[in-house]
């Protein structure tokens, strides 16, 4: 289900051009949209025959199957060669290599076992100092072993992603509850429902319903949990080698390792398994960028692989189909004006764009409506924020630490400062070089000039998407308001698909002008290697200030997003229990736990502003054990909820020492 519907898409358009790697990257990509789509069609079909359990296994079964025989037989008659998958004869290096590397993945699950039983996280911090380690020698023997890099990248990825996947029982992260809310009620409704949360832009996003309930009916996990998190974790851990792909085109293999590195040392990938839709979302752009910009594809070819992406990035997560029409559309516009002076091939037609927008308007504003209200609003808002242009209290506090502002711990976070910044240094002089230098390193028809830092010169529509994506960064902060309503990480996360490999023609050109020619990946490295230490939080928790909650064994910081088994019996019982009436929690952990433990609808949850002396309010209030253990927050203080006084007219029907609920 995860290969053979995309594979066989792939065998059909006769993508036979491209190597393995690509095919099979390809065959992930179509399979998933394949599963949304489908699964959709079959919802909406058979709701209209009057089905109340349209998305059943049996009629998911009927519908697969039905494709997997269309696709057999139409395969059959354009391409009736077998396919076999030679034999891949490994060297001694090679093997030592990968050796290495199934010990680190496995040193990453024993890791997080021990982290759970007894708070030890010397293994994990072992492996968090090995792999950038490894990544030093596997630049350094690169020649030897680029045959098997896509295997390392996938591979490091995964080390990486599973520790958060498996540090927690349970769900843990911020949007991640209401997702996996979103995906109990559909699994258990067998129907994707629309209006589920009234005026939620969540209904789009088929990425976090559909797609995890498919795969619930199909495996019968019994932990839908591990389903839910791991599904995630493997899709991502693809677009590394995506972006690996991209950025061989330009630079040799080595190279597009680092840039493959570069975009896994980011912090939000060993997060991966705390934001569902918006990694998906990347998947599929990155996926998009890769077909665009690939020679070895026909234009048709493109054209259906561009158009399938597309949908997939709308289905998956609105913010960042918004972003990318921006980023596409800016781009084409760029591009328009450039070429009244240059000739090149354009990859992006106006018919492309307009396609884009007029799909996104369809699901968004006429079948789905939320995701286009809020996108209408959260513009409004930004414009109307202008005017607050140069108050702090209107941008995201991690804004800050940006320029030094707020930082825990002196030392090391502005070490980790310097670092951040000197790769955003490193990512500008790629794209200064690129335009600056645009004869030799932008492919323009008129100029056959030698390239200068690159085996292959890059196209102007994504050097100029690459620009726009910096640009975005810039808006996102300076201006008031967008940083508040939509998180920098994920803007970046959005921008480093492009960037990454414009970090490493930063450090290339760096190296140039210090003159180090032979081996210019020092200079690369001496800057990521440390860069992955701080982002995975190894430094700090080295040099004692505990953190993250990855690697934290400090109940403070390990309860914000620890579930407890408790908690979920908790929650259980409450939503078995209580009358439709509001309930109010002090924070937004208690009320993720009713969320997505107790399942209980988002509009009848309400995370407010514990009230100052005897207030009432009209439903019920839950605290949980982070409420408990660390206090209630009054007047920028906290305090025990014992000494609360408000709680003094309420009657207390719950208590199970991790949780407490008030009538």
């Amino acid at each position: 289900m995860t290969f053979i519907p995309g594979f066989l898409i792939v065998l059909t358009l006769k993508i036979n051009d491209v190597n393995k790697i690509t095919k099979i990257i390809l065959s992930l990509g179509l399979s998933i949209f394949i599963i949304m789509t489908l699964s959709f069609l079959v919802n909406i079909t058979l709701i209209s025959f009057g089905y109340s359990h349209p998305i059943s296994l049996n009629n998911l079964l009927i519908g697969f199957d039905l494709l997997i025989i269309f696709l057999l037989l139409i395969n059959y008659k354009i391409n009736p060669q077998d396919y076999i998958l030679k034999k891949i004869n490994t060297k001694k290096t090679e093997k030592i290599f990968l050796i290495i590397l199934i010990l680190l993945v496995t040193l990453s699950i024993l890791g997080t076992y021990a982290m759970q039983l007894t708070q030890n996280n010397i293994f994990l911090l072992i492996l968090l100092v090995s792999i950038p380690i490894y990544v030093i020698f596997a630049t350094i023997y690169g020649t030897k072993i680029k045959r098997i890099y896509p295997i390392i990248i996938l591979l490091i990825g995964l080390s990486l992603q599973l520790i958060f996947m498996l540090r927690f029982p349970h769900i843990a992260g911020a949007d991640v509850n209401v997702e996996y809310f979103y995906f109990q009620t559909t699994l258990n409704t067998l129907k994707w429902n629309l209006n589920l949360v009234p005026n939620s832009p969540l209904d789009s996003c088929l990425s976090i319903s559909l797609l995890p309930s498919v795969y619930q009916l199909f495996t019968k996990m019994p932990n839908p949990e591990y389903l839910f998190k791991g599904l995630y974790v493997f899709i991502f851990s693809f677009t590394p080698l995506i972006i690996y792909k991209i950025s061989k085109k330009y630079v040799n293999s080595n190279y597009a390792f680092l840039a493959s590195f570069f975009f896994m040392s980011q912090y939000f990938f060993m997060k991966t398994a705390a934001s569902a839709r918006t990694n998906l979302a990347v998947f599929f752009v990155a996926l998009l960028v890769m077909v665009i910009f690939d020679d070895k594809l026909s234009d048709v070819q493109k054209k259906i692989l561009a158009l399938i992406f597309l949908i997939a990035v709308i289905i998956s997560h609105y913010s960042t189909a918004y972003i990318l029409l921006i980023v596409i559309g800016i781009s084409w516009i760029l591009t328009q004006i450039v070429a009244k002076k240059f000739q090149f091939k354009r990859n992006i037609s106006i018919l492309f764009l307009l396609l884009f927008a007029s799909l996104i308007f369809l699901w968004y504003g006429q079948i789905t409506e939320g995701a286009f209200t809020k996108g209408v609003y959260f513009m409004g808002k930004t414009f109307l924020g202008i005017n607050n242009f140069f108050l702090n209290e209107m941008r995201e506090d991690s804004l800050n630490k940006l320029v030094g502002v707020g930082l825990t711990s002196p030392i090391l976070s502005y070490i980790n400062l310097i670092l951040t910044w000197t790769i955003f240094a490193f990512v500008g002089m790629g794209i200064i070089n690129t335009f600056w230098k645009y004869k030799e390193n932008l492919k323009i028809s008129t100029f056959n000039i030698k390239c200068d830092l690159i085996n292959k010169k890059i196209e102007i529509e994504f050097a100029l998407m690459a620009l726009i994506a910096c640009f975005l960064l810039a808006i996102t902060i300076l201006l008031p308001f967008i940083s508040k309503g939509y998180d920098l990480q994920r803007v970046y996360l959005i921008a480093t698909v492009f960037l990454s490999i414009f970090f490493i023609l930063g450090g290339l050109k760096i190296s140039q002008f210090l003159k180090i020619k032979n081996k210019q990946y020092i200079i690369l490295l001496l800057i990521l290697i440390p860069y992955s230490l701080f982002s995975t939080g190894a430094v700090y928790e080295i040099a004692g200030f505990q953190s993250d909650a990855t690697l934290s064994s400090n109940k403070t910081v390990v309860n914000q997003l620890y579930i407890s088994d408790g908690e979920c019996t908790s929650a259980i019982w409450i939503s078995n229990n209580y009358i439709n009436k509001t309930i109010y929690t002090p924070d937004s952990y208690s009320r993720n736990i009713l969320i997505s433990q107790g399942l209980i609808p988002l509009q009848l949850t309400d995370q407010y502003s514990i009230p100052r002396g005897n207030a009432k309010l009209k439903g019920y209030v839950y605290f949980s054990n982070f409420a408990i253990t660390e206090g209630i927050k009054v007047n920028n203080s906290s305090l025990q909820i014992k000494d609360y006084n408000p709680l003094t007219y309420r009657n207390k029907i719950y208590d199970s020492g991790s949780s407490i609920f008030y009538n």
